[in-house]
C-alpha cells in the first residue's frame, strides 16, 4: 500500500517499474550517497513524476547508511530522525484511508 526507501540502491535498474507505482512513496538519500549518483536523481524524479503521492528527500552532507547507528562513519542522527519524521505520517495515513490507494 506504500513504499519507503532509506538510502536505497539499484533504483537505476528499475526505473520502468518505479514509473508504474501509484501508491505513496517516500524516498530518502544523502547527497553523498554512492547509491544515488548525480546522473540518477533526475531519472528517479522523472520516473515518479506522475505519482502525486511520491516524495524524494535529499539530505546535505549525508552518506549511504545514514539511518543505521551501526554505520559509525555514515550515521547521521539528525537526518535519520528527520527521515522517520517525514515517512511516518505517510504510513499513518494508511491506517485511516487504506482504500484511497488501492
Amino acid at each position: 500500500d506504500a513504499g519507503a526507501s532509506f538510502h536505497g540502491s539499484v533504483f537505476g535498474n528499475h526505473l520502468d517499474e518505479l514509473s508504474q507505482i501509484c501508491v505513496p512513496l517516500s524516498l530518502h538519500w544523502g547527497d553523498e550517497d554512492f547509491a544515488l549518483p548525480a546522473e540518477l536523481l533526475p531519472k528517479v524524479r522523472s520516473a515518479i513524476a506522475s505519482n502525486r503521492d511520491a516524495e524524494i528527500y535529499i539530505y546535505p552532507g549525508v552518506k549511504h547508511g545514514y539511518t543505521c547507528p551501526s554505520q559509525s562513519k555514515a550515521y547521521a542522527p539528525e537526518a535519520a530522525k528527520l527521515t522517520w519524521a517525514r515517512t511516518m505520517p505517510m504510513l499513518e495515513r494508511l491506517k485511516t484511508s487504506p482504500q484511497q490507494y488501492s
